[in-house]
């Protein structure tokens, strides 16, 4: 999927394989910590992806077709057009079975088989199933049981499908389920999925089956209000937007824990940022580091679920409200809203995301600062904003540095696409002016300032996405309690799946509503968060 999104086709063309001789291309993969699978048919010339959760991933889709463009130009086998597809599959009902559901979709292809026929209640005895596969590799399949969900695969009295002529269990084919004479012997898998008189479980299986959906049921209700930070979004749509790129009816929100560590806490940092002068005079990091805490990973609330279910639900519109913003917008907010702080002494202000150097003159002017700290990551975006600076007389107020904050330290290639710049996007393909970009880690740069001894007054990020790793990490630690001001601007546009935006938008502001209230908003545009308690 790296290689995908920076369209680094060419060193993964896989030359010495003929896709033109086999029937299909299984392709598994993981977006967002969700597993689904990518069926190419190569007779068909078909691509569709299959989503347990049943979402539609049609950017994925374009990427196989960019990608067959590609290898059709080096490696021709009449495999340059693809079109659409689509299947019926079951879905998953636990948050931790789509990988499972994966390999059981890829298994009814190769069997040939309808996709429906595995459900949720196969996934148990499926994974025992793959574990004895994996474990009797070595040994002839006739000695295992085919089907995926029998109990006991290596005993009982064996049978030979008539259809696919694989060996079964007796129990395992559909003899003693229907009317047939003793020599029809068809195996659960070839049964039709529209006959129901060949579907039918033992009266066992069906008392076992309501039980179980009893229990859910019972859970179901006992954990509505569960403490957790996967949020899933499964309500009947009430408006659609116009996007191509993603469907936004059913949203599952995949959150990674974030996790800052006492020990990723640390004066052992990159050259580049022991040379950052602290902030406020008189202030060593060596003095300050004692005072920033990892905060212990807390899951959401019952009342905090529900406030990032509303956001996610709200926010499915997104597109509109962006668009709602833009109309509306005062542009000097961002800058008119902190005309009190110069009415302070020693107003100190971080600007992550410098640019050109657009917003910075205003700030200095209306708040009246003198200490200020501008880091833009591109060398010739920094190298504008120095020269505005020496042209505005600045250098005794701004300081500048020449890298770019994340969670961890890395060196991007990035092209230029003016203020779309992004540090999400690592861009090597050929024939595109790129740049080589610097990151540090957030905790890192944050120590060397300063800021665990002091109070900055206004943080304002405008990084075209760096924005969810800065509040994510700063949220994580002590840091976020020293900041009155946090003022960003989240960006949709380096985003290729709507969902993603979504689930991290709403992410770091339930992370923000811990510590801080929101002073202003244009959604999706610009906000700003105040500290609670501040005057």
């Amino acid at each position: 999927m790296e290689k995908w999104t920076r369209r680094d086709y060419l060193s993964w063309l896989y030359p010495k394989v003929k896709f033109s001789s086999y029937a299909f291309i299984l392709t598994p993969i993981c977006s967002n910590h969700h597993w689904i699978l990518l069926v190419a048919s190569v007779s068909k010339k078909t691509v569709l992806v299959l989503d347990p959760l049943g979402h539609q991933h049609p950017d994925i889709e374009h990427k196989w077709r960019k990608y067959m463009y590609t290898r059709e130009r080096y490696i021709p086998e009449g495999l340059e057009k693809w079109s659409s597809d689509h299947q019926a599959v079951s879905r998953q009902r636990e948050d931790n079975s789509c990988g499972v559901f994966v390999l059981m979709y890829a298994e009814a292809i190769i069997c040939n088989v309808d996709m429906q026929i595995m459900r949720q209640y196969h996934v148990a005895r499926y994974r025992r199933y793959i574990k004895q596969r994996l474990m009797d590799g070595t040994k002839e399949e006739d000695d295992i049981c085919q089907i995926p969900f029998c109990r006991k695969p290596k005993s009982g009295i064996w049978t030979q499908c008539q259809d696919c002529s694989i060996w079964v269990h007796l129990q395992c084919s559909n003899n003693n389920r229907r009317k047939v004479s003793k020599e029809d012997h068809i195996c659960l898998l070839c049964v039709p999925q529209t006959t129901k008189s060949m579907m039918q479980i033992s009266t066992k299986w069906k008392q076992v089956i309501v039980a179980f959906v009893i229990v859910s049921i019972i859970i179901g209700l006992l954990s509505s209000y569960r403490l957790q930070t996967d949020v899933s979004v499964m309500r009947e749509p009430k408006q659609r937007e116009s996007r191509k790129t993603s469907s936004l009816e059913n949203i599952t929100c995949r959150l990674g824990p974030i996790v800052v560590r006492p020990e990723n806490i640390t004066l052992k940092m990159p050259p580049e940022l022991e040379e950052v002068v602290p902030l406020w005079p008189n202030t060593r990091a060596d003095k300050c580091i004692g005072n920033i805490k990892a905060k212990p990973m807390r899951k959401l609330s019952s009342n905090k679920y529900h406030n990032l279910y509303k956001c996610v639900e709200r926010n499915k519109v997104m597109r509109a409200m962006r668009d709602n913003s833009l109309k509306t917008l005062d542009r000097s907010i961002t800058h008119a809203y902190f005309k009190d702080l110069k009415k302070k002494q020693g107003v100190t202000i971080i600007e992550i995301g410098g640019y050109l150097g657009v917003l910075l003159p205003k700030l200095v002017e209306t708040t009246g600062t003198k200490q200020y700290v501008a880091l833009e990551p591109v060398p010739r975006f920094y190298q504008q904003l120095s020269k505005r600076i020496e042209d505005l007389s600045l250098q005794s107020r701004v300081t500048t540095y020449n890298f770019g904050l994340a969670k961890s330290k890395k060196e991007l290639q990035i092209s230029l696409r003016k203020d779309a710049t992004s540090l999400l996007k690592d861009d090597k393909r050929e024939g595109v002016h790129t740049e080589t970009i610097k990151i540090f880690n957030v905790v890192d740069f944050f120590v060397q300032i300063g800021l665990g001894c002091n109070s900055l007054n206004l943080l304002t990020i405008n990084c075209e996405g760096c924005e969810f790793d800065v509040i994510e990490i700063l949220a994580s630690t002590s840091l976020i309690d020293n900041i009155d001001f946090v003022q960003f601007q989240p960006h949709l546009i380096v985003f290729d799946d709507d969902q993603k935006y979504i689930c991290m938008y709403c992410h770091i502001r339930e992370l923000l509503a811990r510590t801080h209230e929101i002073a202003y908003e244009y959604p999706h545009i610009w906000e700003t968060w105040k500290r609670k308690g501040l005057l």
